[in-house]
């Protein structure tokens, strides 16, 4: 599967793993080298991002802040850090917003999360579309709406009569 188009901000402050890294996944992906979360920000309102890929080294921002202020703007955005792996409460906490991967880590393995963000953003755009097309608005909507299915008894709900056990619910013997 092609992601060619799909624009991936690489926010990094050396702009030598720039070049590597544009050099190795440019023809699958449209890789913008950005050198801070400033230039990241500034970038965005013009051409917003599918994924992020951040070095958690950047000493500007933290890349908690940058994504989430991202998602401001591209809500369905995904993100990619490169972490220390040996700092393991900042990628447990990391994880909560994207992929975290050990920061000395070959470029496949950067290939193989970008696709895997591309897809789960491409899906997220779509329940998006899907939600618009019929008129279903909200994140987290009652799947019964305000209607309650008498079926389902609540607990201030008297106990049904007791059943028989039999189909048709009249005498013995007598069948539907």
């Amino acid at each position: 599967m092609s992601h060619l188009g799909a624009i991936v901000y690489f926010v990094h402050r050396d702009p030598v793993v720039h070049d590597l890294v544009e050099g190795t996944l440019g023809d699958e992906f449209v890789v913008v080298g950005l050198r801070s979360a400033e230039q990241a920000m500034r970038r965005a309102q013009r051409q917003p991002p599918a994924v992020v890929v951040l070095d958690c080294e950047q000493g500007d921002a933290s890349p908690e802040r940058l994504v989430l202020e991202l998602r401001v703007l591209v809500p369905h955005l995904r993100a990619v850090f490169l972490a220390d792996p040996r700092d393991t409460t900042r990628s447990f906490r990391l994880s909560d917003l994207g992929t975290v991967l050990p920061k000395r880590q070959d470029l496949e393995r950067l290939r193989h999360a970008l696709r895997t963000a591309l897809r789960l953003q491409g899906m997220a755009e779509g329940v998006e579309r899907l939600r618009q097309d019929t008129g279903v608005e909200g994140r987290a909507r009652s799947t019964t709406g305000s209607r309650r299915d008498s079926r389902i008894p609540r607990p201030n709900d008297e106990p049904a009569a007791p059943s028989s056990g039999r189909r048709g619910g009249g005498p013995a013997g007598e069948g539907p």
